[in-house]
């Protein structure tokens, strides 16, 4: 009876001991892969600590060449994501920050730095819940100053996770990344097809067999073509949305506040809001989210890979801006 307790223990706890190793290891490759510059940590300003994050930053690196160079898939993201500039227009000027909100927001954007050159509201959105565009516009929710959860520096640290997706142009990147992909996956496909179509042809010809649902495998490597460039897609948005926790993480604790605020910020979302994970989700679930921070607070060890690629120069916010902005 006993030996049968213990196989029983044994094999119910090296499952799990597996999925512990497993997650561990997705922690650390995220990151060594999204972590910020160690030169970051020892900024002389704010300021200096955001143009080390990004002009260290490999994906922006190749993003920022890209836009110089004016690449096919460089232009053909900056189409996709300056598709509705009417609508954001529109929107911005209809839009108000609540008045009672000026002096946080101003405190905010003192703390923030002002190398992202940020336009910050606060409005009603109906839930909880924050925002920012790729021409800086950061929308707050009202309920993130009102509700006594919150604390200011809580709410920093959701402003810098939103000041890293607008400094690091997260959208206009992901539109360039997917467009790459979708690319790939095209020409993969359209290679299977016509190796199955040749094959096809050339048994019909030589055996005179004839090759029953051509069209429907064709089909299939499309079809399977276009799912895979979507399900990389949510997984690429979930990759950006720990990349941007990370630096918000890494700016508290900068600026002395410490990180663990910011996860405290992610442990009253996770309370107070309602969360639908899955693979097709643009975010990661909330407690992904607070268990990396906390894996990454507990092992300082684990830094960043030093990158393949950053931009050389010392760009500034300006000459940036004048690249992405062509």
């Amino acid at each position: 009876m006993k030996k049968l307790i213990v196989i029983l223990t044994i094999t119910l706890f090296i499952p799990c001991f597996s999925f512990s190793i497993n997650i561990e290891k997705e922690y650390v490759k995220l990151i060594q892969e999204y972590d910020i510059d160690s030169l970051a940590k020892t900024a002389d300003n704010v300021n200096e600590f955001w143009n080390i994050v990004v002009t260290n930053n490999p994906r922006f690196a190749y993003l920022f060449k890209a836009l110089n160079d004016s690449t096919h898939f460089a232009k053909k993201a900056y189409r996709k994501v300056h598709e509705n500039d009417e609508e954001i227009e529109l929107f911005k000027q209809s839009i108000s920050s609540i008045s009672e909100y000026n002096d946080v927001l101003d405190k905010l954007q003192k703390d923030l730095g002002d190398y992202a050159k940020l336009n910050m509201y606060v409005i009603d959105m109906g839930e909880i819940n924050a925002s920012a565009d790729y021409e800086g516009n950061m929308l707050l929710d009202k309920n993130l100053f009102v509700d006594d959860d919150f604390t200011y520096e809580m709410v920093l640290g959701i402003c810098a996770h939103e000041t890293a997706h607008y400094l690091l142009q997260h959208q206009l990147a992901a539109e360039y990344k997917i467009a790459k992909y979708d690319r790939k996956n095209k020409i993969i496909a359209g290679v299977s097809a016509g190796l199955d179509s040749t094959s096809a042809m050339v048994a019909a010809v030589i055996g005179g067999v004839k090759s029953d649902g051509l069209e429907e495998r064709v089909d299939n490597y499309i079809d399977s073509a276009i799912k895979d460039t979507e399900r990389f897609k949510y997984e690429y948005s979930r990759e950006q949305e720990i990349e941007a926790d990370i630096i918000a993480f890494r700016f508290l604790d900068y600026i002395g506040v410490g990180g663990d605020k910011y996860i405290a910020a992610l442990e009253v979302l996770k309370r107070k809001t309602i969360e639908f994970s899955s693979d097709k989700s643009d975010h990661p679930s909330t407690q992904f989210r607070i268990n990396i921070l906390k894996y990454m607070q507990a092992h300082p060890e684990i830094v960043r890979k030093a990158p393949k690629y950053i931009i050389q120069q010392d760009a500034n916010n300006d000459e940036i801006n004048a690249v992405k902005n062509r």
